[in-house]
């Protein structure tokens, strides 16, 4: 038999159990119960989340206020030793003590580079008291001119003579002579007598043919002005003497020495100081014929104006064909000469000249103008760009490559264009005719061959003031305090146009 459920203990106890089974309310809790509490979960994870927050907040500006002291402790640490800095201080001694070694290696190989030009650094007698003040920069003239008077008044004087006493001529004269330019018999490169000399109208003197644009002449009287130069005009002039005094030292030495020699002399059966095998004349000489050779801005705008694009003869004769590589023999590739024309400053000798000449006449690593000459890129050295254009053997072109780099003055040969329109072919000329002073007596080797370049001119360093410092006090003076910031990343090709400022010429 089922027992019968159990009776409430009393008749209360009965009715507040019916009363819980009627409630609504707690028939509803029981019912969303689910919902209820996990709203109470959602209040009370919001509630614990915001107490949650202030507190990351309050860690999270301990945080901060920690790395930031980090970081300040870690900046003047690198101010005081460097990017690198060395784990300890053995390790920090090390690193300074190859740093000052390098440095010294550094200041030596300066003071040799400068040194090998110095030879060529020398004005004329008359003026000798420009001395290294040609040298100077423009802003270190100024200075030292303002700060001595009587040496102001002495430089005054020899500009003076400068300018009267035909200084110019005996500096283009002397330049011009180791070249042997091919003349009329008893005279100079500049039409003048030579004094004792046989004149008439024998056969030509000299080897080299100049058909440059500018004449010798011509080349002289660009820098001869109208009223006295300044100092900074003279310091321009003389360094352009320097730097074709060094190239016409390039092309003679090549000319000691007939081309078969120097073709010995590339296979290693003679050695390069030996005596020439021969005399040389116009039919064996290596560089027969100068065509241009300029310097600067006159260069500089030469080779923008005409870059180095190649040319290649249609073979139907219409002219350059403009694709395809068919007609590959007649290929050329030009030179466009003419001596700077393109680019010319006045001959009054006005300050608004000066301005001109030495502007954009250097070159940044950039292979861009430099604006101001003032403020350069290097303090070792000074970038100019040169262009020579020749007839010569093209067999001897890595010759006149290393004769370049080697030069007093180095050249950075950045280009080598050849003009083949007249190679092989065999001239012959009337060695007594007189009339035959422009004539070259041609080889089939021989073509127009233009090199386009970076002369290298080094400064002198600032001198120390203790004879006995250390690399360190010498690398304070003036090593690497170029206005260039990063003077290891350089472009090498042809001077070009843009970047901050367009260039004058």
């Amino acid at each position: 038999m089922a027992k019968e459920p159990a009776a409430p203990a009393d008749k209360a106890d009965a009715k507040k159990v019916d009363a819980k089974k009627k409630s609504p309310g707690m028939e509803k809790l029981v019912k969303n119960q689910f919902w209820i509490l996990g709203g109470i979960a959602l209040v009370t994870a919001a509630v614990v989340w915001w107490l949650g927050v202030g507190t990351l907040d309050a860690m999270y500006v301990a945080d901060e206020k920690t790395n930031e002291n980090a970081f300040k402790r870690a900046a003047t640490l690198k101010g005081s030793m460097g990017p690198n800095s060395p784990p300890n201080a053995r390790f920090a001694g090390k690193v300074d003590e190859r740093r000052q070694t390098l440095t010294g290696e550094v200041l030596k190989a300066w003071e040799s580079l400068y040194s090998r030009q110095t030879g060529l650094f020398t004005v004329n007698g008359k003026v000798s008291i420009f001395g290294n003040y040609v040298l100077m920069e423009p802003d270190d003239r100024k200075a030292a001119l303002e700060a001595n008077k009587n040496l102001a008044s002495n430089i005054a004087a020899a500009i003076q003579t400068y300018h009267n006493n035909q200084v110019l001529e005996e500096d283009f004269e002397q330049l011009f002579a180791p070249l042997n330019i091919r003349r009329k018999r008893g005279t100079t490169a500049f039409g003048k007598p030579v004094p004792g000399a046989a004149g008439g109208d024998g056969p030509p003197e000299g080897i080299v043919v100049w058909k440059a644009a500018y004449s010798p002449t011509g080349l002289m009287q660009r820098y001869d002005t109208t009223n006295a130069p300044s100092l900074d005009r003279i310091a321009v002039t003389y360094e352009d003497i320097w730097t074709f005094r060094s190239i016409f030292g390039v092309i003679q030495k090549m000319n000691e020495k007939p081309s078969a020699d120097w073709l010995a002399v590339m296979e290693g059966n003679l050695a390069a100081d030996a005596k020439p095998s021969l005399p040389v004349d116009q039919a064996n000489v290596p560089i027969k014929r100068i065509d241009y050779c300029d310097l600067a801005q006159y260069a500089m705008a030469t080779a923008v104006s005409d870059q180095g694009n190649v040319q290649i003869a249609d073979p139907s004769g219409g002219g350059s064909a403009a694709e395809g590589m068919g007609g590959m023999g007649g290929m050329v590739i030009g030179d466009a000469g003419g001596g700077g024309s393109a680019f010319n400053v006045g001959n009054t000798g006005a300050a608004s000249e000066d301005e001109q000449l030495l502007k954009d006449r250097y070159l940044d690593g950039r292979n861009t103008p430099v604006g101001d000459a003032s403020n350069p890129p290097y303090t070792e050295f000074r970038q100019m760009f040169l262009q020579l254009t020749v007839l010569m053997d093209q067999r001897l072109i890595p010759v006149l490559i290393s004769q370049c780099a080697n030069a007093p003055i180095p050249i950075e040969t950045r280009q080598i264009r050849i003009n083949l329109n007249d190679t092989d072919r065999i001239r012959r000329v009337q060695a007594d005719d007189a009339a035959q002073v422009d004539k070259v007596e041609q080889s089939p080797h021989d073509a127009v061959v233009t090199l386009r370049g970076v002369v290298f001119i080094y400064t002198k360093n600032d001198p120390p003031v203790n004879p006995n410092e250390d690399a360190a006090a010498a690398e304070r003076r003036k090593l690497g305090e170029g206005a260039d910031p990063n003077p290891f990343d350089r472009d090498f090709g042809i001077p070009k146009r843009g970047a901050a400022a367009e260039p004058t010429f």
